[in-house]
């Protein structure tokens, strides 16, 4: 009754009522407003991620793209072999030994005949092994690249151009020839035929040239290398004489290869006789350090003649050579004792 009876107390509730109520009402829109910031939080992490899947989706699209562009239009990697790697060195190495099988058994073949007819088997297989080597050199060679501009060469076609248009091709096209087809004219007692396999000899030049720059002790293998050429010179020389006293006749004088049905001396009939005794004559003659009995024919003084003529040669070039090895030897020492002198000179002064 009280509060009825005083206006002024029902106004103050009046009024706090509809403070309250405000205050109620502001609550809850900031309640919504954070619901809905909430909400456009959410949607656009939402929205991001899904963006980011899409980009995703898109780089791997364009990857797998551009990987089945690369596959369709690169063209396979053409291998190339580099001239101056290990790979390249070992395939000379390889094709050295047909090489030196040629250059020392063809003539050797040709010349004592018991060494062609004995052992015929054993030619045919390292005949056709050497073959079958150097028609892989061919191949060998085609795909070993070469510096253009200090970049190395890997096109298929400069590649082949290059090999094909060069003269080392005609070469070896020439020592593929198949000239074992006159096997089934002449017959087996003709070596010979094969002559042409001993084009090849620029491979056996370049590995040795490849070893000297390789090897730590150069000097010695020069040295070594050229006793190997001189041995060689005196294999041919020896197969020569022989072959040259069959021409002539055995025993017909003192200077060819003696008799070989002498029954004072059966050992000349022998295989390892006759190639033994030529050879020591051979090596006599053209070294110029032994007597060999005097020839008795206008053919055997020209033979002797020109053999004397390359011995001279092979002399002045193992004197030459050994000449050089020495220099190379002592030039570090030589170079030292200049700057030596150099310097007493100056300290005189």
């Amino acid at each position: 009754s009280g509060l009825q009876s005083n206006p002024h107390c029902l106004l103050n509730m009046n009024n706090n009522n509809n403070s309250e109520e405000k205050r109620r009402r502001r609550r809850k829109k900031r309640r919504r407003r954070r619901r809905r910031k909430r909400k456009k939080r959410k949607q656009r992490k939402r929205k991001k991620r899904r963006q980011r899947k899409k980009r995703q989706r898109k780089r791997r699209r364009k990857k797998r793209r551009k990987r089945k562009r690369t596959k369709i239009s690169k063209p396979k990697e053409l291998f190339v072999i580099n001239p101056a790697g290990s790979l390249y060195y070992n395939w000379l190495f390889i094709i050295t030994l047909p090489v030196m099988y040629n250059w020392t058994m063809i003539i050797a073949r040709a010349c004592f005949e018991e060494l062609q007819h004995n052992y015929i088997i054993y030619w045919v297989i390292l005949d056709y092994t050497s073959d079958v080597i150097y028609l892989a050199d061919m191949l060998f060679r085609t795909r070993t690249g070469y510096l253009e501009q200090g970049l190395l060469v890997k096109d298929k076609k400069l590649l082949m151009d290059r090999y094909i248009s060069s003269f080392q091709f005609r070469l070896d096209f020439i020592s593929m020839l198949p000239t074992d087809v006159f096997y089934f004219y002449f017959g087996l007692d003709y070596p010979e035929i094969r002559l042409n396999k001993l084009l090849r000899i620029g491979r056996l030049m370049e590995f040795f040239t490849r070893t000297e720059t390789k090897t730590n002790y150069p000097n010695i293998f020069r040295i070594a290398n050229l006793i190997m050429y001189i041995l060689i010179i005196i294999h041919w020389n020896a197969c020569f004489f022989f072959s040259f006293s069959k021409y002539i006749g055995f025993g017909a004088d003192d200077w060819v290869y003696p008799a070989l049905d002498d029954p004072d001396e059966p050992a000349f009939g022998e295989p390892m006789r006759k190639y033994a005794f030529s050879l020591y004559w051979s090596t006599l003659t053209l070294t110029t350090i032994g007597e060999t009995p005097p020839p008795a024919l206008d053919s055997e003084f020209l033979f002797h003649v020109v053999d004397f003529l390359v011995g001279v040669l092979v002399f002045a070039t193992i004197v030459g050579n050994i000449a050089t090895m020495i220099s190379n030897m002592n030039a570090a020492q030589a170079q030292f004792q200049a700057r030596i002198d150099n310097i007493k000179q100056y300290m005189q002064v």
